[in-house]
């Protein structure tokens, strides 16, 4: 019970049974009940009472005359139960009133497309009951299973309803005028045997969305001959059922979309412009239909109608990202195409000989040399503004990410469908190359293409097996696989990987390397810890064994790339209890004030300070020593000092 304010006396009860004589004899004694009838009774203040079970719930304020008695807050308690109780049966009633005629439209709308019956004491009554062609009998459908039962709405006797058998003979029946077979009630006939079956229906949108949801796990599985059966299989049935409760154009035209996809994939490009049509005439807002009609188009080498596809795309969705995308990729398909790129026509022929050599199989060794040409031809020299007042211009050059090239790989690869299987740990015994050779290629593809990242991600979690495998992987190819992990870091499915405690170590062993590159790992990957700020992963990686010290030296570099985060990393570091015993703060903050001390003892001192140990009056220091309740701390002119000790007393 509680007790507060409120501006008009009121008793509030939950809504629910009539309490027992003893529920009210043990509301009635609580002191808080007794101290608002007295509030009542002599015009105090107004408050209101709460009685609540552990679960909250609905309260009904029951009003209550000033100065009320007991007897008339119990009377007033009891007016207002009955009518909760009357309410309650109220909301029954139309709930059951809902019910009913939900179930009347659903019968009404009914018309199966199969029923299944199950549990039958003759074995041959069950099964899978499928419409008889278009046989209708007194005003129902007839069905059929493959040993030769009919369920079917029977006129026997001046009586209707529903009998399973085999003409002459019946087995079970059910007395119903509802043209939709029920459930359960059934009865044993001459011919049938304990028990009766259950029946379940099957309506014709449960039978499409089965057929559908099985079209999405075979496409899942990389088996598209059998998503497009299935897809095939749902639109049949929902072209048997036209016109039927659910079946709608949108869910149509999404079939008609997902075959196109599946095709697109089985490299039949004209059955699956076919189908993006079918699609876009059932939903003219569908934009995976524009795109998939696109990529159909492009590949019959019809330029033009696959660009007009794709503005018509944006025209429905602007600013979609996947369409996008894919007027990218066709842009730079197109200036491949042209020859005036050279960048891209040398890419073109080197990605259509890797493509030739992956699938009849090449060696290890040939596509090795390939891919190790990729890397060089995604970059590019580019000018950057600097402030080194002896360069003349004040520009520079750097290498950076070449997007076009980029962009091609991603087009030329299916999305680095073409490389994924490369990219898995090597059997023991065998070269690393072509492993590593792959992982620099999809770094270079990757690196500050947001495009080609998000088409990369669904492969990201194949680098966890590269990591966790450091005892038998080789230095070079770790190193590479954390560039590609770095080159994703602004990506969630990254950072999983950086999270995870099993990768940890083979990260840090390659951090643990000093790197003076202009495109050093480091960079990356603690730029992406740190913008991570999670102090979990951090506690994962500071576990492993010289963690700590690596992100220390980070910390003090002169590249101010990875110091900043570096000291972004140990800062977040310093608010977990887990981080900040592994980073070793303590004793680096002992050794740091001794180095202190040591290094200025010869300084001499100006002023000396005198701090109070413990508080006045507080009883002495446990030792006795009168020394212990103060400590002296000198202050030093270090300007005294030797240059070089001034210096390294500012680094410090």
């Amino acid at each position: 019970a509680l007790v507060r304010k409120s501006r008009a006396p009121h008793v509030s009860m939950p809504a629910a049974a009539e309490p027992s004589p003893a529920e009210v004899e043990r509301l009635m004694s609580d002191p808080r009940v007794r101290e608002l009838q007295y509030k009542l009774a002599h015009g105090g203040e107004k408050f209101k009472l709460e009685v609540t079970n552990e679960k909250p719930q609905e309260v009904r304020n029951i009003v209550v005359p000033e100065g009320a008695s007991e007897e008339e807050q119990m009377a007033a308690l009891q007016r207002a139960m009955e009518e909760e109780a009357r309410n309650k049966q109220r909301e029954a009633d139309e709930e059951a009133r809902r019910a009913a005629a939900a179930k009347a439209e659903r019968i009404a709308q009914s018309d199966p497309w199969c029923y299944v019956l199950s549990g039958a004491g003759t074995a041959a009554a069950n099964g899978t009951y499928m419409r008889d062609g278009t046989a209708v009998k007194n005003g129902a459908r007839v069905y059929v299973n493959e040993r030769g039962f009919l369920l079917s709405h029977e006129v026997v006797g001046g009586g209707e309803g529903w009998i399973v058998g085999v003409a002459p003979k019946a087995y079970y029946g059910f007395q119903t005028t509802d043209k939709l077979a029920p459930e359960e009630g059934w009865a044993v006939q001459e011919h049938g045997s304990s028990p009766a079956p259950r029946v379940a229906h099957v309506e014709p949108l449960m039978a499409v969305e089965a057929a559908k949801r099985e079209g999405n796990a075979a496409f899942k599985k990389g088996d598209h001959a059998a998503a497009v059966q299935r897809y095939g299989e749902a639109l049949e049935t929902a072209a048997a059922c036209s016109g039927a409760h659910g079946l709608s154009d949108e869910l149509l035209a999404v079939l008609h979309g997902n075959r196109a996809e599946a095709r697109l994939q089985l490299g039949e490009h004209a059955e699956a412009e076919g189908d993006a049509d079918a699609a876009l005439e059932l939903d003219p807002c569908f934009v995976k239909a524009y795109v998939r009609r696109a990529k159909a188009l492009h590949a019959q080498e019809r330029w033009g109608a696959a660009e007009a596809a794709l503005r018509d795309a944006l025209e429905v969705s602007p600013g979609a990202r996947e369409v996008l995308a894919q007027q990218e990729e066709y842009r730079v398909a197109a200036l491949a195409r042209s020859g005036k790129e050279a960048v891209l026509s040398e890419l073109s022929g080197l990605l259509g000989r890797l493509s030739a050599l992956v699938r009849r199989k090449g060696t290890a060794s040939e596509v090795t040399s390939l891919l190790r040409q990729l890397p060089s031809l995604l970059a590019s020299l580019k000018t950057k503004p600097t402030d080194d007042p002896a360069v003349p211009g004040g520009l520079i050059y750097e290498s950076a990410p070449n997007h076009d090239a980029q962009v091609y790989v991603r087009l030329a690869t299916n999305g680095f469908a073409l490389l994924a299987p490369l990219l898995r740990p090597m059997p023991k015994g065998a070269k690393e190359e072509l492993l590593g050779a792959a992982l620099e290629t999809v770094a270079a593809a990757v690196r500050d293409c947001p495009t080609n990242m998000s088409a990369f991600d669904k492969y990201v979690p194949q680098l966890v097996p590269i990591l966790r495998a450091k005892a038998a992987t080789s230095l070079e190819v770790l190193r590479s696989a954390v560039r590609l992990l770095g080159a994703m870091g602004v990506r969630a499915s990254a950072r999983r990987v950086m999270h995870d405690p099993a990768t940890a170590e083979g990260l840090m062993h390659v951090l643990s390397f000093p790197d003076s590159s202009s495109q050093r790992l480091h960079v990356a990957i603690i730029a992406a810890l740190e913008d991570m700020r999670d102090t979990g992963t951090l506690a994962n990686l500071l576990a492993v064994e010289g963690a700590p010290e690596t992100f220390w030296r980070e910390a003090h570099s002169r590249n101010k790339d990875v110091n900043g985060p570096s000291r972004g990393l140990i800062g977040t570091a310093m608010t977990s209890a887990v981080c900040r015993r592994r980073l070793g703060l303590r004793e680096r903050t002992k050794r740091l004030v001794e180095l202190v001390e040591k290094m200025t003892a010869d300084a001499p001192v100006r002023e000396e300070y005198v701090v109070a140990r413990r508080a006045a009056g507080a009883a002495p220091a446990a030792t006795g020593d009168d020394d212990d309740d103060e400590v002296k701390w000198p202050l030093r002119d270090v300007a005294a000092l030797p240059e070089s000790d001034t210096r390294a007393l500012g680094e410090i």
